[in-house]
């Protein structure tokens, strides 16, 4: 997610006017990560035990920039200008994924994260478990300090304290889904199942950022609601583009290591999709490959190139297409500048299959 924001520089930030016209996206993802890790760094020091300072903070150098951060201050950029009133706000969501990543790594058997050890690797998983559960801990504490600063309504608070627990729900079941699909044959695994499965996870946790945006500026439930579906969209257009990258053996050209799903044995769209229009002697080659821990360059070649079907391009792009269609579809309906949809749109068309 965060290799698309972050290539994005040719266009105006701001969906207000307290934005230059010389202003460039990147300056505003930086401006924001400076604040985030700020906050979350305060929160920190305040709500846990000295003794833990250390290995929260640590724990949260786990990605170069606050991708979710961003989503919920253009959220609420989409209403007022001043967003450095919600810094604890954009501080909650970082602090809530950074508990998600710590459990995604003990479920990976993940030992390196950013270029460092993975927290399971660097103080065990019993340790990770509980550092998980702190991190969420602070990420409510962080929520609730920000509903206590701003004039909201008791409905709107309501409302936004069920979304942070319903969309953490959603995305600990789409896990489970993950983690179940290493069970199942390729061939018993559906299209609607890995979409419904990307939805649950990082489409439920952006269309939470951007909603919970809008709802800290003001918005009404009708346009939480849109601001909501076009999230779920624009975020799970993004993890299966995420999903397709993986395949690209270059550690420097994606930012992580490739083929980790593969090796893990996860079966995403893009395995899904190559073993559905592969020939007989071609599936069974995918067989036998997902019987390895680590594959060899030769395979790693073979299994790209399968991914890289024609049949299965095209089909992809077809998804992506509709998930563009419902985007806009639900963008279009609200009352927003023209630079929040330049904004949009630069983001939507960055996210290409290849």
């Amino acid at each position: 997610m965060s290799q698309i924001l972050t290539n994005i520089k040719s266009v105006v930030v701001g969906a207000s006017s307290s934005y230059s016209e010389d202003s460039f996206i990147i300056e505003f993802l930086q401006e924001t990560d400076i604040i985030v890790k700020k906050t979350y760094n305060k929160i920190i020091s305040e709500d846990s035990e000295k003794n833990y300072h250390e290995i929260l903070s640590y724990s949260m150098n786990n990605k170069q920039t606050y991708e979710r951060a961003y989503f919920v201050r253009f959220g609420y950029e989409l209403f007022k200008t001043n967003w450095q009133l919600i810094a604890n706000a954009l501080a909650s969501v970082e602090l809530r994924y950074s508990s998600l990543v710590v459990t995604d790594d003990i479920f990976d058997r993940n030992d390196v994260r950013m270029g460092d050890k993975s927290l399971p690797e660097k103080v065990g998983n019993n340790i990770s478990v509980s550092i998980a559960g702190i991190l969420k801990s602070l990420s409510s504490i962080a929520l609730t300090k920000q509903l206590t600063e701003l004039d909201l309504d008791a409905n709107t608070i309501n409302r936004i304290n069920y979304l942070d627990e319903k969309s953490h729900l959603n995305v600990y079941e789409g896990q489970i889904m993950d983690i179940n699909t290493e069970k199942f044959r390729i061939e018993e695994l559906t299209e609607n199942f890995y979409i419904d499965m990307i939805r649950k996870t990082t489409g439920e946790d952006v269309g939470y950022c951007l909603e919970l945006g809008g709802l800290l500026a003001g918005c009404s439930f009708e346009e939480a609601e849109l601001i909501r579906s076009f999230g779920i969209s624009l975020g799970t257009m993004m993890q299966l583009r995420d999903d397709i990258i993986d395949y690209i053996n270059s550690k420097e050209t994606i930012n992580k290591l490739p083929f980790r799903d593969f090796e893990q044995k996860k079966k995403r769209l893009p395995l899904i999709l190559a073993y559905k229009f592969a020939t007989v002697n071609e599936r069974f080659l995918i067989d036998e490959l997902l019987k390895k821990d680590r594959l060899s360059n030769e395979e790693r070649k073979l299994i790209s190139d399968l991914i890289l079907n024609k049949d299965a391009v095209v089909y992809s792009n077809n998804v992506m297409l509709k998930l563009k269609e419902s985007l806009f579809e639900n963008f279009n309906k609200l009352n927003t500048s023209e630079n929040s949809k330049e904004i949009i749109s630069e983001i939507v068309n960055n996210i290409v299959v290849i």
